[in-house]
């Protein structure tokens, strides 16, 4: 609570985001989170890996509600606190509304392809991957 943060996008032409997680980790070393999607035409699911790429939770969302755009179902045998479930509430909000944006705008469209992809560091700098 209360670190600043960013959702870096992995690859170009596939959904794979990082963000690195104080929450899910174990000392004071921020641990990368991996958010993949699948989508058919009626829903778009988010799915968060952890560090040993297992699922962690997964944000479903229904691409043409109105009202009750999705729900949040986490996953795993690991005890969650609330900082836990803060974390992917808000990140995978805020990684539905950044791809509906992304694939309502012809403008964000094209910063998407053009913007550099790589991982996050662990002091906050992304590695760029070529």
């Amino acid at each position: 609570r209360g670190k600043k943060t960013q959702i870096k996008a992995l690859k170009r032409w596939k959904t794979s985001y990082e963000h690195l997680s104080y929450a899910y980790s174990n000392t004071d070393t921020p641990v990368p989170m991996t958010w993949t999607s699948s989508c058919d035409f009626k829903h778009w699911d988010f799915i968060c890996l952890d560090q040993n790429q297992l699922p962690v939770a997964k944000f479903s969302a229904n691409w043409w509600a109105i009202t009750k755009v999705g729900y949040i179902e986490f996953l795993g045998e690991r005890p969650l606190t609330d900082a836990m479930r803060e974390e992917i509430v808000i990140t995978g909000h805020t990684l539905f509304y950044t791809m509906a944006i992304r694939t309502s705008s012809i403008l964000s469209f094209f910063g998407a392809i053009f913007a550099k992809t790589g991982h996050i560091e662990q002091d906050g700098k992304a590695t760029i991957s070529e």
